[in-house]
């Protein structure tokens, strides 16, 4: 028993040993929240070039706050949608479930089920929930709302007026 409960804490510090280093990599440029919301810096743009200047640059600029945003939408999106949510944690304890098997049969009774016949049961059960959960409708939303919200602000968002000298700066 030891031998199961040291392998999974092992797993569990490998895992959160990868959330650091993904934090670390991608994370890092995260934009403080005053510059990434600052409304004094909120206008229209005067013409399509310089609509066409200020995404080009905002999305360089806060990738990873867009990716916030994004994933901040998603979990909107499952927690507004239960079915979906259900459907998910169903699917992933089934496949936990199956994998502690270890590849061994799984016997109720008199009914010996191989590992295919389980997972071929779980993706049957899982397609069928899913035409409940509306998982389809679901990504549209996100892929809409994700897509409105980040080009509205990369276009609305000026770019700050350090930006023009980092050009200099590069340059010299």
């Amino acid at each position: 028993m030891s031998n199961i409960s040291s392998t999974s804490m092992n797993i569990f510090y490998d895992k959160w040993a990868e959330l650091k280093r993904f934090r670390q990599t991608h994370l890092s440029s995260l934009r403080p929240y005053s510059e990434f919301l600052n409304v004094r810096r909120l206008s229209r743009p005067v013409n399509y070039s310089d609509a066409q200047t200020r995404v080009v640059f905002n999305l360089s600029r806060y990738s990873a706050n867009y990716a916030v945003v994004v994933g901040l939408l998603t979990l909107n999106a499952l927690l507004t949608n239960w079915i979906l949510l259900l459907v998910l944690i169903l699917g992933a304890a089934g496949t936990y479930g199956i994998r502690k098997l270890e590849g061994a049969d799984l016997m109720i009774g008199p009914l010996v089920l191989k590992n295919s016949q389980l997972y071929t049961i779980l993706a049957c059960t899982m397609i069928t929930l899913s035409f409940f959960a509306s998982p389809i409708m679901t990504l549209m939303w996100l892929i809409g709302q994700s897509t409105v919200v980040v080009l509205a602000h990369a276009v609305l968002m000026e770019p700050p007026i350090e930006s023009a000298f980092e050009a200099v700066e590069d340059q010299v």
